[in-house]
């Protein structure tokens, strides 16, 4: 009798987290008061500085390496890592046309890992299309950008992924996370999502049914006027432990 190996898939999507304070570097200028939020090009983005590589930011990530390297590490288990390119890993100062070095350490490092894809920032406009202008998270266009990366990392290039039926433009202005930090709300962009026909869903967190976002009150007019309300957080929802969705 030939036995049947279960086989485990881990998907790391692996974004910077940690904080590095800079002075402002040549073609950035501060933004407020803060330690690493700057204003650069001239569409008023505020973005990060890249992160110090060689130094903090190679210590600080250091447990979280060795962590995933020592319980992921095995046969019965495949480990994909897409890496989620934004201003944390990019000197948008500098040439953007060869690979990105933090993702290559990064990978390097991560021993565990069998498959890996990368969001592809190989300018700041490429950045502009994909990243809020006050805020730290990519915005719809960069989502779907990193969905299908992920789609074709998972299942292999042919692979058809769900496509927007319509883009929806809310009337709010989106200041976002860095705006927060900053102290400047600047932003000039609406708060825009792209909007699916998705099949019905069973959502559980944690293993409970609970409500992770608020989209269907967005679309019913339904959210605040703020000028630095949260709405990515909000609309999308937070961070959870275990999020199962359902589709039968």
């Amino acid at each position: 009798m030939s036995s049947i190996r279960k086989l485990f898939t881990l998907l790391i999507v692996f974004a910077a987290l940690c904080t590095v304070a800079h002075a402002a570097p040549e073609g950035y200028t501060k933004a407020g008061s803060t330690e690493n939020v700057f204003l650069f090009g001239d569409q008023g983005y505020q973005i990060e500085y890249r992160y110090d590589i060689e130094h903090k930011f190679r210590d600080q990530i250091k447990e979280y390496i060795d962590n995933y390297n020592q319980y992921l590490t095995g046969d019965d288990l495949d480990v994909y890592l897409y890496f989620v390119n934004n201003s944390r890993s990019i000197d948008f100062a500098t040439d953007m046309s060869h690979a990105n070095d933090m993702y290559e350490s990064i990978l390097e490092r991560l021993t565990c890992v069998d498959h890996a894809a990368c969001l592809n920032i190989d300018s700041f406009e490429t950045y502009m299309k994909y990243f809020y202008q006050t805020d730290h998270h990519w915005k719809y266009t960069g989502a779907q950008q990193g969905y299908e990366d992920i789609l074709k990392l998972l299942l292999g290039p042919d692979e058809t992924p769900y496509m927007p039926v319509e883009t929806v433009e809310f009337n709010i202005l989106y200041n976002g996370s860095y705006s927060k930090r900053s102290g400047i709300s600047n932003s000039t962009e609406k708060f825009t999502v792209y909007r699916y026909d998705m099949p019905s869903l069973k959502v559980t967190v944690n293993r409970k049914k609970q409500l992770v976002d608020r989209q269907e009150q967005y679309f019913a007019g339904k959210y605040s006027k703020d000028i630095v309300a949260p709405h990515y957080n909000t609309f999308y929802g937070g961070d959870w432990g275990e999020l199962v969705y359902e589709t039968d």
